[in-house]
């Protein structure tokens, strides 16, 4: 039995009514307050998406609608399109940042098409639209915005936010914070060109955002959900009259090179998007050839010019206008460009034939990976404006040794350590003179040497620079002299082909061997872990050769006369002699009596030559602080160069 009504509790029901229509009332006032003071509430996808759902409510149809990713929404200029199409069509670019597919399906079916209903929809496609690692967050926040969500109660929510600012705002209100933010409004503005289209032209190739754009293509497989989304929006749009055609975009070598099996990727891409237009029956247009890495302002879109470019090449092929006879147009950046693809081609060929490998770990236009990655560090330093006042120099042992970071932090001086495997005083002498000196123009030098400096080349060589190094200087000099059509061409971009940077344009296979072990300051950044059968043969091996072990006079007169040209011409030089182990002195045909004698005649010669001082360090390691019997562990290379620091102060 319900108990009748009493007037104390009509009384506390109309006080409850009353107070939550003053609540809300307030609530109301408050979100009309906020909406007064900042940008409009977000309501679409993104505040782009939802500038350009007003600006399309006040056309009144558009022939022609470009959809796709950004690279579609820069690369695809209405007004362009409009001067150059015969038949003079308008023109208008929905698409969208991280438009794949599955929110291309949606946008264009239920907001593009009723609003502008056009007779095209020209989709420009990419491995990025197709990546499975890519899009499904994408897809998740287009649904899960308010004028795009399914369902009885988002109609509901969609009607009363017409007219009221509470429900439009409930989600700025519910998070303070968030009070007063445009919410991304001012930055669309400024980048939206006057027919929709993206004009974001500000040159953004750093190491974020290819990071960014290599997680989208991580483990890069097409998605079937994409594809199947395409054709449902292809057979949709014709149930409308609205024609498709696919357009094949422009991609930089630097984007290329991010798929984990580079140019294969984009290949089977082009292929699934070809194939896919032969069952819809839709034109698939390819104007994107011709383009390189320096008509891309980063690693997807392409600067205003490009994008010119490539939206009139578009009009023509589709409409039947293109010189039957392509204008040829390679410059000479562009044939930079093929030059050093060919050359990365030729390391990668070169390694899979000589050492069953994929990467390429040295090349016949350097001596070593090392020599490599040094020489386009230091031009990136160059280049950035960067010099050292101290450089390290000497053979592996002194790559290994000589931890620059430690020496700033125990001295002060920035350091660069320009160690190369195999190399002696000839060798790291032309080095310095020729790459590191020039460049990075160094206050003051340390050699770190040993008694392998000394020793001879082979059974009749003793002195003069070594054959490996010397032709592979010779075909770099060959292979990049500067001719007359070259003439305004840098150094390193002939040897690399693009800017050098610190993170590079284009992470060429050996460099990224290169920067997989090796810091940004040369040294070592992963010290190897030798196993006890290793570390036996590495034993057997330096018994054998230390055995036959000859002292050559003229190596030793390399040394001092680098030593006196470096010192006349202003520049301190410290000679060290480095941390030997046991499996180092031993095997020495007189033991550590020779050892001993070397260094000694060593550092009498180079303080004669004019060193500025000579530190013995030969003593300071014991054999488990080298990680392979010749070359310092991690912490050895701490302790050598902590020890340097000591001597020096």
């Amino acid at each position: 039995m319900i108990a009748p009504s009493t007037p104390s509790r009509r009384r506390r029901v109309a006080a409850f009514a009353f107070g939550l229509v003053l609540v809300l009332g307030l609530l109301e006032v408050l979100a009309r307050y906020t909406e007064s003071q900042g940008a409009d509430a977000l309501r679409w996808y993104d505040a782009s998406t939802q500038l350009r759902v007003d600006e399309m409510e006040g056309l009144d149809g558009i022939d022609v609608v470009f959809a796709g990713t950004s690279m579609a929404w820069q690369g695809l200029v209405p007004s362009v399109w409009t001067a150059h199409d015969p038949d003079g069509r308008s023109a208008f670019n929905a698409g969208m940042a991280g438009g794949v597919p599955e929110v291309m399906e949606p946008w264009l079916t239920d907001v593009v098409l009723p609003r502008l209903a056009p007779e095209l929809v020209v989709w420009g496609l990419s491995s990025l639209d197709l990546s499975t690692s890519y899009g499904s967050d994408n897809e998740d926040r287009y649904r899960d915005a308010l004028e795009a969500r399914d369902g009885a109660l988002a109609s509901f929510e969609r009607l009363t936010a017409r007219y009221s600012a509470l429900v439009r705002y409930r989600n700025v209100l519910r998070d303070p914070s968030e009070w007063g933010e445009d919410r991304g409004f001012d930055e669309a503005a400024a980048i939206l060109g006057a027919d929709g289209e993206r004009r974001d032209f500000e040159e953004g190739i750093t190491a974020k955002r290819r990071r960014q754009v290599e997680a989208r293509l991580t483990e890069y497989s097409i998605d079937a959900n994409d594809i199947a989304a395409i054709h449902r929006t292809v057979v949709e749009l014709r149930a409308a009259g609205t024609e498709v055609v696919f357009v094949h975009m422009p991609v930089p070598q630097r984007y290329v090179a991010l798929h984990p099996e580079g140019a294969a990727d984009v290949a089977s891409t082009r292929t699934a998007i070809d194939r896919l237009g032969e069952v819809l029956e839709v034109d698939v247009i390819d104007a994107s050839s011709g383009f390189s890495d320096r008509d891309f302002v980063d690693f997807t879109h392409l600067d205003e010019a490009a994008a010119a470019a490539f939206t009139e090449r578009v009009v023509q092929v589709l409409s039947g206008t293109a010189p039957s006879e392509p204008e040829t147009t390679v410059g000479d950046a562009a044939l930079l460009e093929i030059a050093n693809d060919l050359i990365v081609m030729s390391d990668l060929v070169r390694s899979a034939l000589t050492q069953k490998g994929t990467l390429p770990t040295s090349s016949e236009f350097w001596n070593t990976l090392i020599e490599y990655g040094h020489t386009r560090d230091l031009w990136a330093y160059n280049e950035a404006g960067t010099t050292f006042h101290t450089v390290f120099a000497g053979s592996s042992m002194v790559h290994a040794g000589f931890d620059p970071a430690v020496f700033t932090s125990e001295t002060g001086d920035t350091a660069y350590n320009t160690g190369l495997p195999a190399a002696g005083p000839e060798e790291f002498g032309s080095y310095l003179n020729e790459v590191a000196i020039p460049t990075i123009d160094p206050q003051r030098v340390v050699m770190g040497i040993a008694p392998r400096d000394f020793d001879s080349l082979g059974p009749e060589d003793c002195g003069g620079p070594r054959a490996r190094y010397t032709r592979a200087l010779n075909l770099r000099g060959g292979a990049f002299a500067q001719i007359e059509w070259f003439s305004d061409v840098s150094t390193p971009h002939m040897l690399f082909g693009d800017p050098v940077q610190h993170e590079p344009v284009r992470m060429t296979p050996m460099h990224a061997e290169f920067r997989d072990s090796f810091s940004l300051l040369g040294d070592r950044s992963f010290y190897p872990v030798e196993t006890p059968r290793q570390l036996r043969k590495a034993a057997e091996n330096l018994s054998e050769k230390l055995s036959d072990y000859r002292f050559c006079q003229s190596r030793l007169d390399a040394l001092t006369a680098l030593v006196a040209d470096l010192e006349g011409r202003g520049i301190e030089v410290i000679v060290v002699a480095l941390p030997q182990s046991s499996f180092i002195i031993d095997p020495l045909p007189g033991g550590r009596a020779q050892m001993e004698q070397i260094m000694a005649d060593a550092g009498e010669a180079v303080l004669a030559a004019g060193a500025t001082q000579y530190v013995d360090l030969k003593d300071l390691l014991a054999d488990d602080e080298f990680y392979d019997l010749r070359h310092t562990s991690e912490a050895g290379a701490r302790k050598l160069t902590e020890a340097l620091a000591a001597a020096l102060r």
